[in-house]
């Protein structure tokens, strides 16, 4: 899934997303109020690229609706400034200009099975 405010960064990451062999586009979204409406009315998604200059709630608000470990969630981040408690929850950063081969790898180490930690 999708989410930004930036009608041209959805674009990007929709083609990006269509690049990548196994990787669907669960939803393109405007803004954290429906990204929040569609997770907590049971949507899914196994990614959320969130570009946080569009999300008009917290971050804290969208986990609740979604199971422990899903989504994963990637940031774009405006200048380098990402808040730290965005940071400890992301399975990544992307900076602007959104380049696709730091989307893919990105997607990749986000997607890559978790290890357990006693």
């Amino acid at each position: 899934m999708v989410v930004s405010d930036n009608a041209m960064h959805r674009l990007t990451l929709e083609y990006y997303v269509s690049l990548i062999p196994g990787l669907r586009l669960a939803g393109s979204l405007c803004d954290g109020v429906e990204a929040y409406d569609y997770l907590h009315r049971g949507g899914e998604a196994d990614l959320v690229v969130l570009d946080l200059s569009s999300v008009s709630i917290n971050l804290d608000d969208l986990r609740p609706a979604t199971h422990p470990d899903r989504p994963r969630w990637l940031l774009i981040e405006q200048m380098g400034n990402v808040p730290a408690f965005n940071c400890e929850q992301s399975d990544g950063q992307l900076a602007q200009p959104l380049y696709f081969s730091h989307f893919s790898g990105l997607v990749r180490q986000a997607m890559a099975p978790r290890e357990l930690v006693d």
